[in-house]
């Protein structure tokens, strides 16, 4: 019989946080500390030192912490932060010159943008708490650019992220296409809010122009990322072949470049998305598939939500006790 009348639940609408930017009142921002890295090397001969800076502070310019140290290209640093208060790093770089910033590990959802120089938004991305969120520009003059990072639900008391300085380089003609992806992936993503079927079938568009430019950049660990959360979008959509079609671009990705957590959430996908189609004996070997693989590579989301799929199998066919022990175990995990 046909198995999977459960559909996969979006990300809960939040409410943000609105910071007032006063510019004007640059004089009172004290505990600035910066911190020069000197570039060597052949590649980065000829270039002057790059500056990098940050401050936190809660929104309002009479309330500005002590400044916050990022960490130098390669090396990654932790920071708490509250709710209702944002961390902004200032970033000068020479024109031409190519950073990443990614932030990792963290305990809470965050709102991420990226201003210009002359304070336009030129990226704004959810970062949420199992997502990684890769932060990228090329600059286009001296004029320094900013970073904020704050928690996406204003409300949210404590928490921390992880930030990670990926390097900072001469850009190359792949990064224009790689910034030109993140921004795609980060419009797709604004549409997904509007649940909306249309929107998420916009959102699609979006994502299908950023595997363009990941093939492009030459960034299969991202197009395989892209090509997941395609089919992720079409499962409660009900399109369950094109969910598929994806899943497997995505699954041949992860095997080739040997990405076995990534894998194992892959298999989850295809999973889930043949117990909707009523295949119960390819739902199986897949959800199988997708426990093992987890379990190895500790990867508890994912073995949970492996776990939660077996049940849904075995509650379909009729076998409540076993499917009930399924969902039992995926509760503590």
């Amino acid at each position: 019989m046909p198995v999977g009348s459960r559909r996969l639940a979006g990300h809960a609408r939040v409410l943000r946080g609105v910071l007032v930017l006063f510019r004007s009142r640059l004089k009172y921002v004290a505990g600035i500390l910066a911190i020069v890295f000197t570039l060597s090397g052949p590649m980065f001969k000829g270039l002057r030192q790059v500056l990098v800076t940050s401050f936190a502070d809660s929104g309002s310019p009479e309330k500005i912490s002590e400044a916050i140290p990022l960490p130098v290209p390669g090396n990654s640093i932790v920071h708490e932060i509250s709710g209702g208060k944002a961390h902004r790093y200032s970033i000068a770089l020479n024109e031409g010159q190519y950073l990443s910033a990614v932030v990792g590990r963290r305990s809470m959802d965050l709102n991420l943008t990226l201003y210009d120089p002359a304070g336009q938004v030129l990226i704004r991305s959810e970062c949420h708490r199992y997502d990684l969120a890769v932060i990228s520009l090329i600059a286009e003059g001296s004029a320094p650019y900013r970073l904020e990072v704050q928690p996406l639900v204003k409300e949210q008391s404590h928490g921390y992220y992880e930030l990670r300085i990926e390097e900072i380089r001469p850009a190359t003609v792949k990064d224009t296409y790689r910034i030109a992806a993140e921004k795609s992936l980060a419009e797709g993503a604004q549409l997904l809010k509007e649940w909306r079927a249309e929107s998420s079938l916009a959102a699609v568009s979006k994502f299908k122009d950023s595997l363009r430019l990941w093939k492009a950049a030459g960034d299969r660990h991202r197009e395989a990322q892209t090509l997941g959360r395609i089919g992720d979008i079409y499962l409660p959509l009900g399109q369950y072949q094109e969910a598929l079609t994806y899943y497997d671009q995505a699954l041949s990705l992860n095997r080739a470049m040997n990405d076995r957590r990534s894998e194992g959430e892959t298999l989850n996908g295809i999973c889930y998305a043949y117990l909707n189609r009523g295949e119960n004996e390819k739902a199986r070997s897949f959800c199988n598939q997708a426990l093992k693989l987890n379990q190895a590579t500790e990867n508890q989301r994912a073995m949970a939500r492996a776990l939660n799929n077996l049940g849904e199998f075995y509650y379909g066919l009729g076998e409540e006790q076993q499917g009930r022990s399924f969902f039992e175990k995926a509760l503590p995990v």
